[in-house]
């Protein structure tokens, strides 16, 4: 009897998510991306601020050209294996068979819940939904030389068991587990773009203006002094403050931010509208069909517009 009873009791909403594999190797190459972006920015800073005290005669000249040439070789190496790039198709992967998972599963866009049609139809164009997902990531990674995951699709019977629930309980699950978990996530990464914005924005103004000191004082040539007159705090403190901006452009935290909130305004009125008493997204199946539809390209649109500028060599490593 214990044993019966377990079996029929569904799993939590994410444990039967498909194309996990896609999660952790976008997680990986989002790592090796952002660590080689950091050690290239490192590196050519170093480079420059040696090459600046070998010109004093305070260094030799070879640590800063070392430097230079392993910053170069950094970019060069993150380019070659095409790091951003493939971490960008795994991502935009992972997210579309998400997407298509939660539609099926609930009954939304093409997977109404129909017993006239039947289920075989709908898992049968679920199948092909995401096959052509796969085929697409596939060609996208080996156009550029990387290694594509081995995925075989598997519908298991966790996922169809959602779709023999009430109308109202698949309702309540996509708002709460899929709705409020999307729009806490983006509320929650737009403060964290913006916070990193604001922190290497400042850091750029504070390092210029402790630049700008060491350069008067120079400039001035004040006896009292003379350590910082004979130093090159100013060319050193312009270099840093240059590298702390180029990393803010390359990691796009303002850009990222503002994304990020655009989304959640969307998806905030997505959940009004699921909300409202007076909407027909609560009472007609047909009406919350076509509402999914509607908040899964909005979610979409977000991680799509990723794969658009990925030729820019310029995508955010969040």
């Amino acid at each position: 009897m214990i044993i019966k009873e377990m079996n029929k009791k569904i799993p939590p909403f994410d444990d039967a998510i498909i194309g996990k594999e896609f999660d952790s190797k976008s997680i990986l190459l989002k790592s090796m991306n952002s660590r080689l972006t950091y050690a290239f920015i490192i590196f050519l800073f170093l480079g420059a601020a040696f090459v600046d005290l070998a010109l004093s005669g305070k260094l030799p000249i070879f640590l800063g050209l070392l430097f230079t040439f392993m910053a170069l070789g950094f970019y060069f190496f993150r380019n070659y294996k095409h790091f951003n790039e493939q971490w960008t198709y795994t991502r935009v992967a992972a997210e579309s068979i998400k997407s298509e998972w939660y539609k099926y599963t609930v009954g939304g866009g093409d997977y109404p819940c129909n017993k006239d049609v039947g289920e075989d139809y709908y898992k049968d164009l679920f199948e092909k939904n995401i096959q052509d997902k796969i085929s697409e990531y596939r060609k996208n990674i080996i156009n550029i030389d990387g290694s594509p995951i081995d995925f075989e699709l598997t519908i298991d019977a966790n996922t169809v068991s959602y779709r023999a629930l009430s109308f109202a309980e698949r309702l309540g699950i996509y708002k709460d587990q899929r709705i409020k978990d999307q729009l806490s996530w983006y509320e929650k990464k737009s403060i964290e773009m913006s916070k990193k914005e604001t922190k290497y924005r400042w850091g750029f103004i504070a390092i210029v203006i402790i630049g700008l000191f060491f350069g008067a004082t120079q400039l001035m040539d004040l006896a009292s002094f003379s350590r910082i007159n004979e130093s090159d705090f100013f060319s050193i403190a312009i270099a840093l403050a240059f590298a702390l901006e180029s990393t803010n452009s390359l990691f796009q935290h303002e850009r990222l931010s503002i994304a990020y909130k655009k989304s959640a305004v969307d998806l905030t009125e997505s959940l009004n509208k699921i909300n409202d008493s007076n909407n027909d997204v609560k009472t007609d199946e047909n009406v919350f069909s076509e509402f999914i539809e509607d908040v899964e390209n909005r979610i979409s649109n977000e991680h799509k517009s990723w794969s658009l500028t990925t030729n820019s060599k310029n995508l955010p490593n969040f």
